[in-house]
Order: C-alpha cells, then structure tokens, then sequence
C-alpha cells in the first residue's frame, strides 16, 4: 500500500529535523584526528635543538610535524603561558594522532594561581603536601583536556641537569607527573632521565663518538643540549616514544623495518 499523500509530507518534513538532531548530538565532539600528524609542545628544550631534531626525526618516517614551544613554561606559571588553555586551541587547530610535550623543568618553584581562580595565593614549593595535590591535579586536568581534544599524550619528563638541587627537584615533579596521569587512556609517560644520565645518575655532560673523540652534549648551564646532544638524546628517545603504542601502526612497522625499534626494552 502506497503511503498518502498526508505521509509523504510528515515524512519529508520528519527526515530533516532527524538530521539536525544526529548532527546536533556530535557537534561538540572533536574532529577526527589526521593520523600522520605529531604535534610537539613544550618548553626551551622542544624550542633548542631537541625540538628540532625531534621534528626532523618525525618527519623522516612520514609524519607531520607541528613545533610550538615556549621557552620558561610549564604548569606553575599559567599567567604567563597556559598550557592547559594553549594545547587545548592547538589541537583543535592541527587535529594530531599524538601529542608530545615536555615541560616540569621549571615547575620547582611557587605554583601561582591558574587563571579566574578565587583563591589568588601561591602555593610555596616548600609546602609539600599542598603542592604536591595542586601539581598532581594540573597534571591531570591537562592530560584529560589532551584526550577529550582528540588526542593522544605522551608526556616526556624533564631531562637530567648538573645542579643537585635542581635533580632534586625534578625527581619529585617527575613522580608527580606520572601520579597525574596514572590511568588516563590514551596517555604514556616517558622517561627522559635515564637517557641523559652516566652510569652513576649524574647528567651525561659529554660521550665518545664514533671517531672516539668526546662531544659535548650539554651547554654550559648543564641543561640545554647542543646540536650533537640533541641528536644522540632523540636516535634513542624515539623508538621508547614509538613502543607507546600510541602512533598509528603503518609508521611503527616502517620504523621496525628501518631499525628504529629494533633492540630496544621499553
């Protein structure tokens, strides 16, 4: 039996508003990721030559690589650069597979309050248990905002440094970092530490090369890499950062066939 034409009209008139209601249900999802695209945040280690030298490693393999990086940054100053607000816009804007960020060598120091907070008071890095919470949820936060923007996160540690103070330091924001991320689907945590460290957990200042000459792989403030430092750290840091898991598959089985992978325990 043929509808009538009474029918026929609902019908039309129904299919439309049908639509609208689908596409209002996804507008506020995240567009799909492009799965070529590495986009890399973080502080002046990702603006000097580990930034470098990482996006020229990824773009060798096939990827797309964004670079933004603002030197001084970190999650304890957010009146002058937050990340939580800036990864956010950034993604959106570049919709990348993965996101990789360094930041935490700046963070040993006052937690200022985040942006429209009511509670304007700093939190003294000396009053551990407040800021140790107060770290851990900014952390956190920004891992989630990464993931809910449609991405995935690795988050690289702060590297070694000379100062014994400032390696304190780190070895707290570090076990915090991965507190913060604990259990976060689509997020890894990464060590940089071991890579930039000599036998004895001191910072790895200079090595032999392959002529069996010593080059130097830090600057002389015994954080920032030279050139040469750069690319010993990012031959060794990319294959832990591809056995994520996180990257899509057709890059990782080209880096295994290449060697990128090969010998390597995550």
């Amino acid at each position: 039996m043929r509808p009538r034409p009474a029918a026929r009209w609902g019908l039309a008139l129904l299919i439309p508003l049908l639509i609208g209601l689908s596409s209002a249900g996804t507008a506020s999802e995240p567009a799909p990721a492009h799965p070529n695209t590495v986009l890399l945040l973080g502080d002046s280690n990702f603006f000097g030559n580990l930034g470098h030298q990482l996006r020229e490693r990824f773009s060798s393999l096939g990827f797309q690589v964004e670079l933004i990086a603002k030197p001084g940054s970190g999650l304890s100053h957010p009146g002058f650069w937050d990340w939580l607000e800036k990864a956010s816009r950034l993604i959106a804007e570049h919709r990348p597979l993965v996101t990789v960020m360094i930041f935490g060598g700046n963070d040993g120091q006052s937690l200022k309050p985040r942006p429209g907070a009511a509670d304007r008071t700093r939190i003294p890095f000396e009053d551990i248990d407040a800021w140790d919470r107060e770290y851990t949820a900014r952390v956190r936060d920004l891992s989630r905002t990464v993931v809910a923007s449609g991405s995935h996160l690795v988050l690289l540690s702060p590297p070694n440094r000379r100062s014994l103070t400032e390696r304190a330091k780190m070895r707290r924001v570090m076990a915090l970092q991965r507190d913060g991320m604990a259990k976060i689907e689509g997020t890894r945590w990464v060590s940089t530490w071991d890579l930039t460290s000599d036998v004895d957990d001191r910072v790895l200042m200079q090595a032999l090369n392959t002529q069996g000459a010593f080059v130097r792989y830090r600057r002389r403030d015994g954080i920032h890499f030279t050139p040469e430092g750069a690319e010993a750290l990012t031959r060794r840091l990319v294959p832990r950062l591809l056995a994520t898991g996180l990257f899509s598959w057709p890059y990782r089985r080209q880096a295994v066939s290449s060697g990128e992978l090969n010998d390597f325990d995550p």
